[in-house]
């Protein structure tokens, strides 16, 4: 599963080993000898050993049953073994026993969802990308193979599984980023397609060290908020420039803006602009009104914006 967290899963076949069954076989035996030397009765003998034989199996202990589409690991504590049982009823050992948390479902889906900011080929532009990775383990081979698999899969926590495949993979997207300007990464499909494509060999090389398949979907490749406003600079004073020399040209009454109050003008002009300017040359005069101690002022450029000053 590389690209997609979609696909079938496999039901596969349990490999039994031959000692397995032989040591049962023997087992049965000679408990059978036992319950004949004791009772003196073939019949009775092997009566008793057939109700043992099936309250083995009831209780697990010469048998055990895995429901559809789950996978167990049984562990050998003389032989420090592990075997894999997939669905079905599957004889086993007495003194095998299953492996504490081993129970897992072959469906099962770890996602790893999240947020990256990757540099592009100039530092001064960075995407926010948008990255979700699946993973499950892969029982698509033989038996063997899947076997094998699902006990590296076991090898290690969900959660550390998750973080140590996401790194590598944004490993190799950071590397594709790294190489590409800002304008060739706004395609997020066509960019997964390639770092799928340029980085095959090693994502299969991950999956088979763990067990897992590996999907790989790029949601978003956008710039970050610091790109986006460097990337508005040359168009917003390009846009300034032009907003100058139309409010210096003269009207009809033969009248325009001085270059400076021109330029201020068309800095009010920008809703996007951080403009503020507080110089203010006043001459206030009034002899008339002896009880004047305020003066409410409106600066240039604020008009109608509620902005005010007190003198």
């Amino acid at each position: 599963m590389i690209n997609t967290e979609s696909g079938e899963v496999k039901i596969q076949k349990t490999i039994m080993p031959k000692p397995v069954l032989w040591w049962n076989i023997v087992l049965f035996l000679v408990i059978g000898v036992i319950l004949f030397l004791l009772f003196g009765s073939l019949f009775w003998g092997i009566v008793l050993m057939l109700l043992s034989f099936a309250a083995s199996v009831f209780f697990g202990l010469i048998a055990e049953e895995v429901v559809d589409f789950h996978a167990i690991l049984l562990l050998d504590p003389f032989k420090k073994g592990r075997r894999v049982i997939f669905p079905g009823l599957h004889p086993k050992l007495p003194w095998e026993e299953l492996e504490e948390g081993s129970k897992r479902s072959l469906r099962q889906v770890i996602s790893s969802v999240g947020e990256e900011n990757l540099p592009t080929n100039d530092p001064a532009e960075n995407m926010k990308v948008h990255l979700t990775v699946h993973l499950r383990v892969d029982v698509s081979g033989t038996p063997k193979e899947a076997a094998e698999n699902f006990v590296r899969f076991h090898s290690i926590e969900p959660e550390t599984l998750k973080a140590v495949v996401r790194k590598e993979i944004v490993k190799m997207f950071s590397k594709y980023y790294a190489e590409h300007e800002m304008e060739s990464l706004l395609d997020a499909n066509k960019i997964q397609n390639d770092v799928c494509a340029n980085n095959d060999s090693k994502i299969k090389e991950l999956a088979t060290r763990w067990g897992v398949s590996i999907g790989i979907i790029l949601d978003t490749s956008n710039p970050d908020e610091e790109t986006k406003k460097l990337k508005r600079t040359p168009a917003r004073a390009e846009a300034l420039l032009k907003s100058t020399e139309i409010l210096k040209r003269k009207g009809e009454d033969g009248t325009g803006l001085e270059t400076e109050q021109a330029h201020r003008s068309a800095l009010l002009l920008d809703e996007t602009a951080e403009y503020s300017e507080e110089r203010f040359v006043l001459d206030i005069s009034a002899p008339d009104l002896k009880n004047l101690h305020d003066v409410s002022l409106i600066p240039p450029g604020t008009f109608g914006k509620g902005k005010g000053g007190h003198k």
